[in-house]
């Protein structure tokens, strides 16, 4: 590069831009590939078709303590009952007690409190996408997904249903056979 002392390259890449970030990814890309093919059984392919650095820019914007937590949810490291069981301890959930507490449990989870929780987060999510101008066409398929993992009905779809019944209910009550 004309006018710089040095030229960094990272393999056969000249470095010119956001160095900090490209030096750590290249000190880390190669364990970290390892880790995750292995953690995720996933090929060469598919690692490469994820967004990462979508998912670092995500990351970023959050608190610390949120970006720590995002980072044990998606590799599976936070501290529940599945994990708890390895150390020898009660691996029941403690808030409905019925069943293992497993990552996708924490989302099935029966107990009133949770589900409300849940609700309520799903329409924080939905309103945060509104705002930020993302299309119904894009937002309602992603919410009705993150509604049918977790067991809950599409609140909009739901609300779409309720308001047809009550039509027709209307409807009938007004025809004369």
């Amino acid at each position: 590069m004309e006018g710089a002392g040095a030229t960094l390259y990272l393999g056969t890449n000249m470095v010119t831009t956001e160095m900090k970030e490209q030096i750590q990814y290249a000190a880390q890309v190669t364990q970290m590939k390892k880790y995750i093919k292995k953690r995720f059984r996933c090929t060469d392919e598919e690692f490469e078709e994820i967004n990462w650095r979508a998912l670092g820019r995500a990351k970023k914007r959050l608190k610390l303590h949120q970006s720590i937590r995002t980072s044990k949810m998606i590799y599976g490291w936070l501290n529940i009952g599945v994990q708890k069981k390895y150390m020898g301890q009660d691996s029941t959930c403690p808030c409905c007690g019925n069943a293992t507490e497993t990552q996708i449990h924490l989302y099935r989870c029966t107990n009133q409190k949770i589900r409300d929780t849940l609700k309520s987060s799903i329409a924080t999510v939905k309103s945060k996408l509104v705002q930020d101008g993302v299309p119904s066409i894009v937002y309602n398929p992603f919410i009705g997904e993150i509604c049918h993992m977790v067991g809950m009905e599409h609140p909009d779809i739901a609300n779409t249903i309720l308001k047809a019944r009550v039509t027709e209910l209307k409807f009938n009550r007004n025809v004369r056979l």
